[in-house]
This record gives C-alpha cells, structure tokens and sequence, in this order.
C-alpha cells in the first residue's frame, strides 16, 4: 500500500466534516513572517498543507500574492491530513493543536551535468577552496561567456568506471544563486594508473591554504580505490599562471594543474570497492590529523579500504610497511623541500624516481563474512562498517578489535554519522534509510526509518555542519533519485530526478556560513551514476 493511500486509509476514521481547533503561529526563527491572529480557528481535519497554506493565506490577508508554508507541530512537520496526524498521535478533534507555520522551501533545480566518459562511481567535494572565472550566458546566443570576473569556488574529486580520478572546479552555491555565474564545472586536472575502475574516491587533505586554515600547504592529497585490486595516492597541485611545464605534461592541452600518483597501496586478493579517511572539513580536530599528512611528505598518511573479500585494513605509509623501500627513498628525494618549491615556481624538475613506492595494509580486520559495503571514520578511534552480511560493525582503532556488532537484517550500502545529533545514518538496499544510536545496546532496531526509495539507496550523507540544518541529510539510489530529508518527518522534503538510471555517488558542495537571522540557506548538492554525468543540484535548507 502506497504512504498516501495508507493516509487516506486512516483519515477515514474522521468524517469530512470533523474538525478540530488549530490556533496558528509563525516561526520563531523567522522575523519576516505575516503575523496570523491569536484566536483558534475551527477547521476540517481532511486539510493537509496545502490547505492550510490556503486557509493561513486568507488569513493574515495575502490571498492576492500567497505563500507557500510548511507547518509544524511538537518540533515535528506535518506531512499529511490533520486526520491521519491525530489517528496516529491517538488525538481526538477536541484536541487543540498548535500549528508553528513557516515558509516553505523552493523545488530543487538542476544546474549544471558535466559529462564523463563512463559512469560516476564516487564523488568527494572537499579538497578545497579555489577561485574561478565567473561564465554568464548570453541571452542572443544561448551562449556562456567569461565576464571577467572570479567568483569562489571549491574542488571536486570523482572516480570513474573508465579507471581514471578527475579533479574539477565548481562555483560555490551563493555564487550561481546570485546569478553571478553559471554552475558550469571546469576539468583541471586528471590522474590515470589504474587497470581497472576507480570504485571510491577521498581527500585525505585538503588545500588548507586556500581554505583558511592557516596551514601553507600548495597542494592536496587524495586517494583512491580500484577494481584492479589496488589503491593509489595522488597528490594535486594547482599550477601557477606561468607554469608552462604543467601545461606541457598535461594529458589534455586545457588542463591547468597536476595530478601526480605519489604511491601505491596493494596486496589485496579483492577488489577494493571503498575506501575512508578521517578528514571532514565538519571536524576540526581532523585538520591537525590532515595537516600532518603531508607537511613533510610522505608523512603520514592514515586511510581505511573495505573489499568484496569482506576485509576491512587499515594503511599507512610508514616506511616499515614499505614493499619496496629503494622506491620510497627515492620517492622521498624527489619530494625534498628543494624539489616541492621548484615545483611551485614552476623550474623544471629532473625526475629520480623510476618505480612508485608501494606499501602493504598495517592491519586487517576480518570478522566481516562478506563484502565490505560501507565505511564511516566519525572519530580518532572509532570506525563503522557496512556489509552484505547484514551488520554494522564497530571498530576500535587504537586497540585493533571488534567494539561492536548488529545485525541490521539489511545489506548498508553506505554510512554517514552525525556528530550534531549522534545518529549513524544507514542507506540500505531495501530502500529505506535507517538511523542508529551508536550509544545503544545494539539490538538491531534503528531509533527512526525513512522510507521512499523503491530499491537500493546507495548514497546517505548528512548535511555540512557549517550550514547549521543538523535535521538534514540527502540520499540517492538506484532509482536514479536525489531526495533531501529533515528528520522532523518521516517523509522527503523534496525529490529530484537525475538524469542518471542508477546514482552510485553524491556530496554536498562545500557550504558558507548561512546570514545572520536566515531560516533557509542555499547549498548545491552533486551526483553521479550510470547517465556518465556528474549532475549538480541547488536546494535550500532550513537552518
């Protein structure tokens, strides 16, 4: 039975012509809203939000020039008829409720789908800060042309089934929203090696010069897992104006900035289908961990993959585990102090290096009994993991063990954990997202299911923290379906289909601080999947 025939089901048990007294209030995060009069109103329990938009419309005297509202009552939003919401509360229509009414949110918007050669396995948007030229589109010729300004904007990394890791530039959300330029996405740089596809893709740090973070790192670093059984490390360093050299190595005349594999990570008997590092531009204390990953490099670097083997190991690039140590000193000569400032200015580099340093996992963990699906770094010592044996598993890093386990009864195709509402968040092949209390005794029941998705939901991710909307998390699946969640409902707020069949990656594009009294900010989420495009979307959030 579909949601709305499961409300109209329950509607029945209240007559069209019940009512119930409904006294409205606006916002009190909202300053801006018309002010509707104190005294209840009698009105049909059948209303849903629609309706009461309509009637709060005639009220506060705006029929002419109507507004659109959410409503919400106890914290939570009302999503279907007054009658279904006191059915399921065990409410009487003597029960007077208190409707909190604010503005509701514009539909999503496609913005932007860049093309790939293949499908789009994994997206990460977190490597940094940069500045782009703005593009505005000439209304003659349909055309979009550079104006001649810059505008922010952040760095994108995404894998993809053709084996090679992109890097691209996009506009930041406030910038397209403000019609300063288009959302138009610019391919900087690319890093090829891999035999086979690139599965999953994740900063393990980012550009802190450019991020304002105080650290005067030129370059970022990133890496990579693959089919071909093998990970890689990439460093990405943004050319100078007058760096002909870049140029010249490029793979395409137009690309501006390097990708260079720094190392390789191997001895898995599986293929690597996703890999996690602990970086997350919402955690402050993994800026120092990131920060020393490469302040020095080849310092240490700390990431973690999962296989179809159902392994879960921990890497780093410690010398002792080095397979190949007569590569890793030269690798080390060729990323000497003196070698990483030519690079920056630009002077030819004469290459040392003849093999890439390889390095061996420093712990496997096996109590998986099958594929690794998932994995989520919230913490230094915790790590939580996905599987298709129906479990989550929690880790403890600094002791090597198995904390935690339950069953779940679903395959997790992917994890994301809230710190701001201590819920891990679950996207499980049956469609539903689940959310977890990790602080729980673990029977295997979620504190809250959301369900829309018709099959499996392969992406899950919460909301950047900087935005403030600690309710809200996105999704997408094999529906080919981006949905935006506030879990003060059980239902979406918004859906948006991509052009894609089946969506395999989605992030959120880096946020700004949200203005001083806002209730909603707009932020821009990416996607990617079997239509070969990374697809952009613009929302706005409560905040």
């Amino acid at each position: 039975m579909s949601s709305s025939s499961a409300d109209s089901a329950e509607a029945t048990q209240h007559t069209s012509e019940a009512q119930v007294q409904v006294k409205f209030v606006p916002s009190k995060h909202s300053a801006n809203l018309p002010i509707a009069p104190e005294t209840p109103f009698a009105v049909p329990t059948s209303l849903g939000r629609l309706g009461l938009s309509e009637l709060v419309n005639h009220i506060v005297g705006d029929s002419e020039n109507p507004r659109a509202y959410e409503f919400l009552i106890n914290g939570k939003f009302l999503r279907t008829s007054i009658a279904t919401y006191l059915t399921r509360n065990k409410l009487s229509e003597e029960s007077e409720l208190i409707l909190e009414y604010i503005e509701a949110l514009p539909p999503p918007q496609r913005q932007q789908s860049t093309p790939h050669p293949d499908w789009v396995s994994s997206i990460d948007a977190s490597l940094g800060a940069t500045k782009i030229p703005a593009q505005l589109e000439d209304k003659k010729t349909g055309k979009t042309k550079k104006t001649g300004q810059s505008v922010p904007g952040s760095l994108t990394v995404t894998g993809c089934f053709d084996g090679i890791v992109r890097v691209w530039a996009q506009p930041v959300a406030s910038a397209v929203n403000n019609k300063l330029t288009t959302a138009t996405s610019t391919l900087l740089a690319m890093g090829t090696g891999h035999t086979a596809a690139v599965k999953s893709v994740r900063v393990v740090r980012p550009i802190f010069a450019q991020t304002g973070l105080g650290a005067a790192l030129g370059s970022g670093l990133i890496v990579s897992a693959s089919h071909d059984r093998t990970l890689r490390l990439w460093e990405y360093s943004p050319a100078s104006e007058s760096s002909e050299e870049t140029e010249s190595k490029s793979a395409l005349p137009n690309l501006t900035a390097q990708l260079e594999c720094k190392a390789i990570f191997s001895g898995n008997e599986a293929t690597v289908d996703v890999v996690e590092t602990f970086y997350s531009p919402d955690r402050p204390e993994s800026h120092s961990l990131a920060q020393s990953c490469s302040m020095d490099y080849p310092g240490s670097i700390k990431f973690l993959s999962g296989s179809y083997d159902g392994l879960l190991k921990f890497w780093t690039n410690q010398r002792s585990y080095a397979v190949n140590k007569d590569a890793e000193e030269e690798q080390e000569a060729e990323d000497s102090a003196e070698v990483r400032s030519k690079r920056v200015r630009g002077v030819p580099i004469k290459k040392v290096n003849t093999s890439l340093p390889e390095y061996e996992a420093t712990t496997v963990f096996d109590k998986h009994h099958g594929p690794v699906s998932a994995i989520c770094w919230p913490a230094l010592p915790a790590v939580y993991s996905g599987s298709y044996d129906h479990t989550i598993k929690q880790w403890s890093l600094d002791q090597n063990t198995l904390a935690h386990s339950w069953t779940t009864g679903h395959v997790s195709c992917s994890l994301s954990y809230s710190s701001e509402m201590n819920l891990l968040a679950s996207g499980d092949q049956d469609g539903a997202i689940r959310l977890w209390d990790p602080r729980s005794d673990g029977s295997g029941t979620p504190k809250m299911v959301l369900k829309s998705h018709p099959n499996w939901v392969s992406c899950v991710k919460w909301s950047p923290a900087v935005l403030g909307a600690s309710y809200v998390l996105a999704s997408a699946g094999y529906d080919g379906i981006v949905k935006l969640w506030d879990i003060r409902s059980t239902k979406p707020m918004h859906s948006f289909q991509s052009s894609s069949e089946r969506l395999m990656a989605l992030d959120w594009i880096p946020a700004e601080v949200p203005e001083t009294g806002a209730t909603s900010a707009p932020c821009s989420l990416v996607v990617g999947g079997t239509s070969k495009t990374m697809d952009r979307v613009g929302w706005s959030v409560y905040v």
